[in-house]
């Protein structure tokens, strides 16, 4: 009895393994990818890390009707984007909150205009936020009506302004993104 019972432990646990390599082998980001009806490409992708530890936080990637390396004609098109992340540990809300809120305020400069008025969406969009467990998926889907955002492949909100949307991939390929080298990667320029 305890034989069979160790022999089913073994054999769960081993095919427990087998499906986390498979799943761990699959790739977090397609060459391609879609908003609305409108065909993707492949940018750029990188790693966000933090410290002198170099600690990954998360694994992001940038979608572009047409590629292209110059921000400013990137976040100034109307053209759909789409900029996917992965995080790669889990995170308190309250520091998720407050990373994004200094990144929108850091962000917030020429040719971006608005700020004061985006106020109200960018407390929306905090709102939005809470702790995040390593896994986690987060896409953000850029428009001419404005950004779409989806967490683990759901719709959690749709902020339709446009300035606001720019602001919010300014802080991966703005001004002051989170890591020049994620910047670098995102733009394909690495």
């Amino acid at each position: 009895m305890r034989k069979r019972i160790f022999i089913r432990q073994v054999a769960l646990s081993l095919g427990l393994c087998l499906f986390c390599v498979a799943v761990a082998s699959q790739p977090l980001f397609t060459s391609v990818s879609r908003v609305a009806d409108v065909s993707l490409t492949l940018n750029g992708r990188g790693v966000r890390e933090v410290s002198a530890f170099n600690v990954d936080v998360y694994k992001a990637a940038l979608y572009l009707k047409t590629m292209s390396s110059d921000e400013r004609e990137i976040l100034l098109s109307d053209s759909p984007k789409k900029l996917s992340m992965v995080y790669l540990r889990g995170i308190d809300g309250e520091d998720i909150r407050e990373a994004w809120d200094q990144s929108l305020s850091d962000n917030c400069v020429p040719p971006l205009q608005r700020c004061e008025q985006l106020d109200g969406m960018r407390k929306t969009f905090l709102a939005l936020l809470d702790d995040v467990r390593a896994g986690e998926r987060w896409d953000f889907e850029f428009s001419s009506d404005g950004v779409r955002i989806l967490k683990g492949g759901s719709e959690i909100a749709r902020l339709a302004d446009v300035d606001f949307s720019r602001l919010l991939l300014a802080t991966w390929i703005g001004t002051k993104p989170p890591t020049e080298d994620l910047k670098r990667s995102l733009l394909g320029r690495k």
